[in-house]
């Protein structure tokens, strides 16, 4: 994502997202202020990537880095949108999976 080409722009969208989830958790908002801070600031950037996804997916090669990740994205559109619907929900399953990680490794 170095320059100023498609991997920076898209990673242009993930940081304003994970901005607004640095608000909601700094000021320690309840799920339903999280939700109603997501639909003002959040649902906006997720609707401009979108749209950018939309214009740009076909100028990338599918097989490419980009292409795979900009694929992954359309594929799940809806999952990646879930965050939006409830406040309870985080914006990825970094935790999640951190946890699986720690617990599989107590395991060996």
């Amino acid at each position: 994502a170095q320059g100023d080409g498609l991997a920076k722009r898209a990673m242009q969208f993930y940081k304003k997202l994970y901005r607004v989830e640095r608000k909601a958790k700094e000021n320690q908002l309840t799920a339903k202020q999280r939700h109603n801070l997501r639909q003002e600031e959040s649902r906006p950037i997720m609707t401009a990537f979108k749209y950018w996804l939309d214009e740009h997916h076909p100028q990338v090669l599918p097989k490419s880095p980009l292409g795979k990740a900009m694929n992954y994205c359309l594929k799940y559109w809806n999952g990646l949108c879930a965050f939006l619907s409830d406040g309870r929900l985080e914006i990825d399953n970094n935790l999640t999976e951190q946890e699986i990680k720690c617990s599989s490794s107590d395991l060996i």
